[in-house]
């Protein structure tokens, strides 16, 4: 791990896991690696969202498979999360069937979606 970072180890995993990869395979790569310094900037980026007191009420977490419950159709990840006046709890969710696109929607219309 580079000597900048501490990265808990639970979300190096969780970052692994994302991409496909074994911690082991992680452990074996170079500090110059880019796949490396990818992997530790998502684990770094899910030990913050993950340990913030915002989302520990909340249903969902970085990464978690969803489905929009009303109106048009949305599947994906989450991959962020905002919090408004009128939306105490929301996510933004990446498309699984259109990558890089996002939409954003309350908790309230989420639910869990397990992959096929």
């Amino acid at each position: 791990m580079s000597s900048y970072q501490a990265i808990p180890y639970w979300a190096l995993e969780k970052a692994c896991e994302a991409i496909g990869r074994k911690v082991r395979n992680y452990d074996q790569m170079g500090e110059d690696n880019p796949l490396r310094w990818s992997i530790e900037q998502h684990a770094l980026t899910i030990a913050k969202y993950e340990a913030s007191p915002f989302l520990s009420a909340g249903k969902f977490h970085l990464g978690n498979t969803v489905l929009k419950t009303r109106g048009s159709q949305w599947r994906g990840g989450i991959v962020g999360f905002y919090s408004t006046s009128l939306t105490p709890i929301g996510y933004a969710v990446e498309s699984a069937t259109e990558k890089g696109s996002v939409q954003i929607y309350p908790e309230a219309a989420l639910e869990a979606w397990e992959v096929e």
